[in-house]
């Protein structure tokens, strides 16, 4: 079974640190140099899929007009952190107080690095952002 195949099979809890970190380790020793980076790509995909499933709050379900919208720009964000690890996602309505206070409470709740933008879908502003750098 290629490192690709066995992200897509874990269950959500099986994603530490250390189980991602040898996914890629596998990568890099089992498949060659040009299709790493798209094999890497794959393993970051499913592991950001199972946080998201994890995550205490189920933002697909509350914010489901938009939530296309703001999967996409999760995914910039990671691409502009450019880290390996990064967990502990978080998605606000800038007009909800609780759900503000939800966001910032996650927030400092994850430790290291910590990536966050304001993106506005439809004339509604959205917090997100996600922690990194374990």
């Amino acid at each position: 079974m290629t490192p690709t195949d066995t992200a897509y099979r874990m269950k959500d809890s099986a994603w530490t640190v250390e189980a991602y970190r040898a996914l890629v380790a596998r990568v890099r020793a089992e498949i060659p140099s040009p299709q790493q980076t798209h094999a890497i790509k794959e393993i970051k995909t499913a592991r950001y899929d199972a946080a998201l499933r994890r995550a205490e709050f189920d933002w697909e379900a509350a914010y489901a007009e938009h939530g296309p919208q703001i999967r996409a720009a999760l995914k910039t964000l990671e691409e502009e952190a450019d880290d390996l690890c990064m967990d502990n996602y978080r998605i606000a309505r800038h007009d909800s107080p609780s759900a503000r206070r939800r966001y910032a409470k996650q927030r400092k709740s994850g430790c290291c690095g910590s990536m966050d933008s304001t993106i506005v879908v439809e004339g509604v502003k959205y917090l997100i952002g996600f922690n990194y750098g374990h």
